[in-house]
């Protein structure tokens, strides 16, 4: 037996009569098989509609089979082996499988290690001759060495022997193995002399099992029978067993059949109509001339019922053609007449009223000329829709139609082109860009649009263009509509608080804004023109190209108005947000470039030249205490120069504490203190922090001094 088998406890541990010893064979196996077969059937139950029946035929007989075999094995099985002087003789088993044995004769109760059965004379050729790997298997499994596996087995002989003649007491016993030590063997001893010993009526039939084993199996036949009868069609059943049931003794023939029968079975072989009157052609009283008729009936009711489906002239001549002599055959005929009546009766009434319509046509010809004559003469618009009103079909209609909507085209242009000439001099007018838009708006391929263009690209030049309203006038550049930031955020080196907080500002128009700031030249031409009146000094500088300084805020509102009365446009100063937009020319930094270095390329303001303790030590003055002419450094982003430095800036803003409630629109701020305004980006002499984007400043509106300068805007 294998080492890895388990005791079954249901079963107590029994002694043997003499020679024999009780040993139970495992039924794990057989349960298992059990199982399985019956959960096969139930797949097959829950599974049945995939299945065909020949399938789940053979596979409950299959099943059924196995279970019965495996039940019956369970019940009649011999579970004993019988012990003689030669060893174990295996009553019950193929081969040598005494190993797939358990013991229940209490030989594995009685200590740790179990004793091996085999043939008791052939120790020595177990240990040393063929059968050595074996030896050594069971050396292994209940660890002994070969010397003790001798003496085992040598005890194990002479104990049989000697308890062979008793007739109460076990013929063979356990042993159990006590003691030993590194220097001497174990002491094998028997069970029954440690005071077990064991009576064989105390062993106990395996009922449970056997009732299992009978559930189980009448489960098997249950679903199998279940399942056959709910898939299986005795049709569908395999043939062979059913031939054979039904196959008659050679010895007993069939009688011979008459002609009648035998022309009748001919007829159902073929089982057409021809078939059939042949058999009552051939047997006009034959026996089946009843059932020929019968089955000649079917084809007839078929055949009439395709005629009356198809209820056509053609279906009954069809049917009558086919069953001259069938049952409805007069039905028939009464049809194909009622139809034939009907036909007449409809051409009869149909020709007389086309003759009705024909009289009827000419009359309404006769009416439709005369009323074409009428439209013609008039040659209207509302003549020719009075003859369409009474003939929306006639003859002419098609041309009265195209007469219509030639005269409405004519009247519809002419009227057109008069109110697009009143649009047009209604813009020329007006001499807006609003003007013109709404001109192009309703007329954007009129006879006067490209003009309307030309106009309105003069008002409202397009975004990037630079141009000049005359030839005095400051060079001018559109910018496009965008977002921007105005004011500096908390975090700004050198931020102030009126600087802040800062918001957004949203340009959803464009505007025009000086390339440069305002010139000298640029403001002599408003003196001689009788504009301006001030004539500013300039420091011994220099005039021409360089910024005017020394000009007041509204010195500065003069020379924009001047610039509109002369231009027709409406110019300005900036707001502080145009002029912030402009000045950062779509950068979020602190500095023209993005660093106090980089800003040197863009301002003039305080270089190192200049000695004062707050320049910019990163630049080289090329004019250390006074004004640059006008364009002299680098432009930003959007093409304008001397944003920062040069000359701080005038805008329109009145001087208010702080952002916070400044316009979002790009609208000058006119709240706070009017007579002081504010000045944006610094001058020749500011420090870096003094050239930032949000640098700001307030001067009052009629001071003036030589670094405050301006710049203009085109609205």
């Amino acid at each position: 037996m294998s080492d890895n088998e388990n005791i079954d406890l249901d079963w107590a541990p029994v002694g043997s009569l003499q020679n024999r010893v009780v040993l139970r064979r495992q039924r794990t196996p057989v349960f298992a098989g059990l199982v399985v077969a019956l959960a096969i059937l139930i797949a097959a139950i829950v599974f049945r509609d995939t299945l065909s029946p020949q399938w789940v035929f053979w596979l409950v007989s299959i099943l059924a089979f196995i279970g019965a075999g495996l039940c019956l094995a369970v019940l009649l099985l011999m579970p004993t082996l019988r012990l003689n002087y030669d060893g174990f003789e295996e009553t019950s088993l193929r081969g040598n499988q005494s190993r797939n044995w358990a013991d229940v004769s209490g030989f594995a109760t009685v200590a740790r290690d179990r004793v091996a059965f085999y043939h008791l004379t052939d120790e020595d050729a177990l240990i040393e001759g063929q059968d050595k790997p074996e030896a050594g298997r069971l050396m292994d499994t209940y660890g002994v060495g070969s010397n003790e596996l001798l003496e085992l087995m040598r005890a194990f002989r002479n104990r049989a022997l000697e308890e062979s003649g008793a007739a109460q007491k076990p013929a063979l016993a356990a042993f159990a193995r006590h003691g030993g030590t590194a220097t001497e063997p174990a002491e094998w001893q028997a069970a029954n002399e440690l005071g077990t010993i064991y009576d064989v009526n105390q062993e106990r039939a395996p009922w449970l099992k056997w009732g299992l084993s009978a559930l189980l199996l009448g489960g098997i036949a249950t679903s199998g029978l279940w399942l056959l009868s709910t898939v299986v069609n005795p049709e569908n059943a395999p043939k062979d067993k059913i031939e054979l049931v039904t196959q008659q003794p050679d010895d007993d023939p069939e009688p011979p059949k008459s002609a009648d029968e035998e022309a009748w079975i001919a007829a159902l072989e073929k089982d057409t109509l021809e078939g059939y009157r042949e058999y009552i052609e051939a047997f006009p009283n034959g026996r089946f001339v009843d059932k020929a008729q019968a089955e000649i009936d079917k084809y007839d009711d078929k055949a009439w019922a395709t005629a009356e489906q198809r209820n056509t002239i053609a279906g009954y001549e069809d049917y009558l053609a086919d069953w001259p002599e069938g049952k409805y055959a007069p039905k028939a005929q009464e049809r194909i007449d009622e139809m034939k009546k009907a036909i007449e009766a409809a051409k009869k009434d149909a020709a007389e009223k086309a003759e009705a319509a024909r009289q009827a046509a000419i009359a309404q010809a006769a009416r439709e000329r005369q009323a074409w004559s009428t439209a013609e003469a008039a040659n209207s618009v509302a003549s020719y829709q009075t003859y369409l009103a009474s003939f929306p079909s006639g003859k002419n209609a098609p041309e009265a139609q195209a007469r219509i909507d030639r005269m409405q085209a004519d009247q519809a242009s002419a009227q057109a082109s008069a109110i697009e000439e009143q649009a047009w001099s209604t813009a020329k007018t007006s001499n807006t860009a609003e003007g013109y838009q709404t001109y192009l708006s309703s007329y954007p391929s009129g006879k006067y649009a490209p003009l309307a263009k030309a106009a309105l690209e003069e008002l409202r030049p397009s975004p990037g263009r630079e141009f000049q309203d005359c030839n005095v006038c400051p060079t001018m550049k559109t910018l496009d509509t965008g977002n921007s930031q105005l004011g500096a955020s908390a975090s700004e080196p050198g931020v102030k608080p009126n600087e802040q907080p800062q918001r957004p500002v949203i340009f959803s128009t464009p505007f025009s804004i000086s390339l440069t700031e305002v010139t000298f030249n640029q403001w002599d031409a408003c003196v001689s023109a009788g504009g301006c009146s001030k004539r500013p000094k300039d420091n011994g500088w220099g005039q021409g190209n360089r910024p005017v300084i020394n000009i007041s805020w509204d010195d500065a509102q003069g020379y924009a108005q001047w610039l509109s009365n002369k231009t027709g446009h409406k110019y300005s100063l900036p707001s502080e947000a145009q002029w912030e937009y402009a000045a950062r020319g779509g950068e979020t930094g602190h500095y023209m470039g993005g660093s106090a270095k980089a800003l040197c390329a863009f301002a003039n303001g305080a270089g190192s030249e200049s000695g004062l303790t707050w320049a910019n030590k990163e630049c080289s003055d090329l004019s250390s205490d006074r004004t640059l002419p006008v364009g002299s450094l680098s432009a930003n982003k959007f093409g304008l120069k001397d944003m920062l430095g040069n000359v701080q800036e005038w805008t329109l803003d009145c001087n208010t504490l702080n952002l916070k409630d400044a316009p979002t629109n790009g609208d000058a701020d006119l709240r706070g203190s009017c007579n002081q305004r504010v000045v944006r980006g610094g001058s020749w002499f500011s420090p870096p922090t003094g050239l930032r984007f949000t640098t700001r400043e307030n001067q009052r509106r009629g001071d003036s001094n030589d670094f405050t300068g301006f710049r203009v805007v085109r609205n």
